[in-house]
């Protein structure tokens, strides 16, 4: 069976099947003595208090300077940190493949890692219908938004085909995945319509360059191509450029962790031992292995000497992004996290991943949770929605045993997350993790 129709029944299923999950607003909740990264406003706020009703925070207090409703639910948060859902902005939802995760376990993945809003960006028109079934609670599963499918390649493309595209996309898409590249000439009609459609448009850098996303108002550039271009052609134009998004909001999203893997910088024992690895279904780990070790002993046997240089080559140009996107956070170009998606990138184990290498580049771990949570509620044009711990957002949070601005990876140390008001304490979370490898 094909995946599309592997995708479309497994949406069916999930529409028609009931999952034994409360909506938003069915209990009242009150975190009490717990530590706050808001994100927005002061970095750390100590031993508050956080009522939730409805699936919102209702309000955030002293601890102890309020009394609290009857019936309330107490979740004592002494000694831990409370901070947003996080969001991973660079997702391909699964389409039915036996190399991939399965959809209703990849949402859950995401779940157990704090993951409470994924950035489909590869769409499909199953999607809209999933959107909504989470959103109406009857789906354990993060927020989507959603990418349309992708703009057909150049050969199929015309203004009026474009035109045509975004009327049909812009009522049940989020904004359009740009992802083959266009001639400067078609790329700038493209987007010339898109404007004038009310679309967005996010995806990978045009052949113009940093220049041409900034004249079509390109709402995100993804992965770590252009900008070695851009640097390489020119060093000082490259500063100037990096300045210019940031003044005109224009995000990056540079999935540094899927470079690791797919230009063959990490040995197999390493991709065998990667976070979370071991809650994958063991037949899955294998299949991953095999198509590494055929394409690796293929690329050997073809040409060993050109594929060892090659290797250091990419080593090189990560080695020298890692310095771009300091430069680039620097600037404040706003960023956004994601792991990427395919072999040996676990849903949520990941994205761990990215924040690590992101530290690695010298960002400081503010700057990567803001990256994390408020960067991508901005993007998506919702921060009086989500993306922070402020009073009158959806109660979307994440409680830790340890402080992430201490050290990135407590972002990992969960003891429970609030999805849409929901709570899921640390069992929930690990009866969701154990039940994907069975």
């Amino acid at each position: 069976m094909c995946r599309v129709k592997k995708l479309m029944l497994l949406t069916l299923f999930f529409l028609i099947q009931s999952i034994n999950y409360l909506k938003a607003g069915d209990t009242t909740y009150a975190i009490t003595h717990v530590n706050i990264i808001p994100i927005i406003g002061e970095k750390l706020l100590y031993n508050q208090t956080v009522l939730i009703k409805n699936g919102k925070i209702a309000s955030i207090k002293n601890a102890g300077s309020e009394k609290l409703p009857a019936n309330v639910f107490i979740i004592n948060g002494k000694n831990q940190y409370l901070m947003p859902g996080m969001a991973d902005m660079h997702a391909h939802l699964p389409t039915g493949g036996s190399d991939e995760v399965p959809l209703k376990d990849y949402l859950k993945l995401n779940i157990v890692r704090g993951i409470t809003m994924l950035r489909s960006m590869r769409g499909h028109e199953s999607h809209p219908a999933l959107r909504d079934s989470i959103r109406r609670g009857y789906i354990v599963g993060p927020d989507l938004y959603l990418a349309s499918p992708v703009l057909s390649e150049e050969k199929d493309m015309t203004p009026d085909k474009a035109k045509e595209l975004f009327k049909e996309y812009k009522n049940k898409y989020d904004f359009v995945k740009y992802l083959y590249p266009l001639r400067p000439s078609l790329y700038d009609s493209v987007m010339m319509i898109a404007k004038q459609e009310g679309v967005k448009v996010a995806g990978h850098g045009p052949k113009g360059g940093i220049e041409a996303a900034l004249k079509a108002k390109q709402t995100s550039i993804e992965h770590i191509d252009l900008f070695l271009r851009e640097y390489k052609k020119d060093s000082l134009e490259f500063n100037k450029r990096i300045a210019q998004m940031a003044e005109a909001g224009i995000f990056s999203c540079p999935d540094v962790d899927w470079y690791y893997i797919n230009w063959n910088q990490l040995k197999i024992d390493e991709l065998k031992t990667r976070g979370g690895i071991e809650f994958m279904p063991p037949s899955l780990v294998d299949q991953w292995v095999s198509y590494s070790d055929k394409m690796h002993s293929q690329a050997l046997e073809k040409n060993k000497e050109q594929f060892l240089n090659e290797i250091k080559t990419r080593k090189e140009n990560i080695e020298l992004f890692s310095k771009l996107l300091k430069k680039m956070n620097d600037a404040r170009v706003p960023l956004l996290i994601s792991a990427g998606d395919g072999y040996f990138i676990v849903p949520g184990y990941s994205f761990l991943n990215e924040c690590k290498l992101f530290s690695a580049a010298g960002i400081n771990n503010y700057d990567i949770l803001k990256a994390a949570t408020y960067n991508a509620a901005m993007i998506s044009g919702e921060t009086e929605e989500w993306g922070s711990v402020q009073e009158n957002r959806r109660a979307d949070l994440v409680l830790l045993s340890a402080n992430p601005l201490d050290n990135i990876q407590n972002i990992e140390k969960i003891n429970g997350v609030m999805l849409r008001g929901k709570w899921f304490v640390k069992k929930d979370l690990e009866k969701m993790r154990d039940g994907v490898k069975q």
